[in-house]
């Protein structure tokens, strides 16, 4: 793992997930969690054992509630329905919109790829849809190396100067299928000590640290070059 600080490349895309990453959404997923499971006839678990997920990777939480492959697409459907109707209500973690707004201010450009339907994540976000340059939504569960590599080509940058800025475990594998840069941040759905377990590229505990990263701070007027 990188520390934060080091000597760091320089980035020109960084792909964002949404959920958990920009958007403050883990409350939500916690009121309606035993309405799903019993909707789905899932199993359903106890405060601590739904705290116990966020240490393991989406297969493993899957296999752990003990979801048939078949439901799969019609759980998230659902959810993705769900989570549309609450995006009035859904706010993003507090320093996410002056970040968008300075690294498009800065020249770097700014990708959301997420499970979430777009319309969802528009709606979030409302005017910051400005700072985005590209959207790529509606990813499957597995499904975002794909869409990583996609969003490489699309930009027609190295990989080297993409980074992938996520919350779960599976941000981390899909980043590593698609052979770009990991950021990995611990306000989200899954735990630090998790995370760090899996030896991103970059571990950050706040926006700030992130923000620092990403937009080095200039030298001091009349310093030596």
């Amino acid at each position: 793992m990188v520390v934060p600080g080091a000597d760091m490349p320089a980035y020109r895309l960084v792909i964002f997930d949404f959920d958990g990453t920009l958007a403050d959404t883990l409350p939500w997923f916690r009121s309606v969690f035993d309405g799903v499971a019993e909707r789905f006839g899932l199993v359903r678990l106890t405060p601590d054992e739904f705290e116990a997920l966020r240490n393991l990777s989406g297969r493993e939480i899957i296999a752990k509630m003990k979801v048939p492959a078949w439901k799969l697409p019609f759980i998230v459907r659902h959810m993705r329905r769900e989570k549309l109707a609450a995006a009035a209500t859904t706010r993003l973690f507090a320093g996410v919109p002056e970040l968008l707004a300075d690294l498009k201010a800065a020249g770097l450009r700014v990708a959301i790829v997420s499970s979430d339907s777009e319309a969802s994540v528009r709606a979030v976000l409302g005017p910051l849809v400005a700072h985005v340059d590209h959207f790529d939504c509606g990813a499957g569960l597995f499904g975002k190396a794909a869409k990583f590599r996609g969003m490489v080509k699309r930009t027609g940058l190295r990989r080297e100067e993409v980074l992938s800025v996520g919350d779960e475990l599976r941000d981390l594998e899909a980043a590593l299928e698609a052979d770009i840069a990991a950021a990995a941040v611990s306000w989200g759905y899954t735990a630090p000590e998790a995370l760090e377990r899996r030896r991103p590229t970059h571990l950050f505990h706040s926006i700030d640290a992130l923000r620092a990263m990403l937009l080095p701070a200039p030298p001091p007027s009349g310093s030596e070059r």
